[in-house]
């Protein structure tokens, strides 16, 4: 079980990848999704404008992108590996990941869309359940 931090690129030709969200990945390919919901705590002004400049969506509202990936995913980190994980950390936490990554990214993915980085492997994860 790891973290894999979701990269992507709106259309091909863009020079930039944006965050597409966090989530837990399983070994064998799967992965859990919409564990009990989590609560979207405000976002703090400075921590929006990291968002909205690396965390957009390429169809449609920011927001709304950002509640489907909490519902989604946040929700399931929170349940196998932090109860105490709020939106807030979340969010900052991913982007602390993003910031680490930029000087490798053109490096480490290749050419198209999407590009998965993995963290934090540890096979023991799933027995931490809370």
């Amino acid at each position: 079980m790891f973290l894999k931090l979701a990269l992507k690129k709106c259309i091909v030709t863009d020079p930039q990848w944006s965050i597409h969200g966090l989530w837990i990945d399983n070994d064998n390919g799967t992965w859990p999704e919409y564990c009990p919901k989590m609560e979207f705590d405000p976002i703090p002004e400075d921590l929006l404008m990291n968002m909205n400049a690396n965390w957009y969506s390429c169809q449609g509202d920011n927001h709304d992108f950002w509640v489907h990936e909490l519902d989604k995913h946040g929700s399931c980190i929170k349940k196998i590996i932090n109860s105490d994980l709020t939106s807030t950390i979340l969010f900052n936490t991913t982007l602390l990941f993003f910031d680490a990554m930029l000087p490798y990214i053109d490096y480490y993915c290749a050419k198209g869309l999407e590009c998965f980085i993995k963290y934090l492997r540890n096979p023991t994860l799933g027995l931490n359940q809370h």
